[in-house]
């Protein structure tokens, strides 16, 4: 019996999943101790999910302006449950872990520069495909202008 993990515990909980995908999203550190450079000049700007002046929309989270973060990122780990399909290989050969999944939402609402770092590359590779799915959206805002927007998440596969 193959599940994805969200959350610490086995707690099939979407209140837990979200809080740890927020946890895990955002920065440890200070963000006044961080200086924000932005080339205006330049489409390969990226500024931060935290701090970015208005973060890219997903479909259906338009107009919710007080909750645009905690509704972009419902909805993508919504997307990893949805999309999630335990590699049959990594099953028979009881391969588990968490993968991290870094990539950016580009300046057109693509996905693009999709990394992942896990313990095998089939856990990889699926998290790539689920990510890949992910559909367009509203790119993120800076001065009024779209910007490259990074952003990170952890794909937990765990056998039971």
């Amino acid at each position: 019996d193959a599940r994805i993990a969200l959350t610490h515990n086995s707690s099939n909980n979407l209140s837990g999943a979200i809080n740890m995908l927020i946890e895990n999203s955002c920065e440890k550190t200070p963000l006044k101790n961080k200086p924000l450079v932005i080339d205006q000049d330049s489409n390969n700007s990226s500024i931060n999910f935290n701090i970015v002046d208005e973060v890219p929309i997903w479909p259906g989270c338009y107009g919710l302006q007080p909750e645009m973060r905690g509704c972009f990122q419902r909805n993508v780990q919504a997307h990893i449950a949805r999309n999630f399909r335990y590699p049959e290989m990594a099953q028979v050969r009881e391969i588990q872990g968490r993968v991290f999944v870094q990539f950016t939402i580009d300046i057109d609402g693509t996905v693009s520069e999709i990394r992942t770092r896990g313990p095998h590359p089939l856990l990889e590779q699926e998290a790539n495909r689920i990510i890949s799915l992910i559909p367009r959206i509203q790119p993120g805002m800076q001065n009024g202008k779209p910007v490259r927007v990074p952003f990170s998440v952890p794909i937990t596969f765990k056998l039971k």
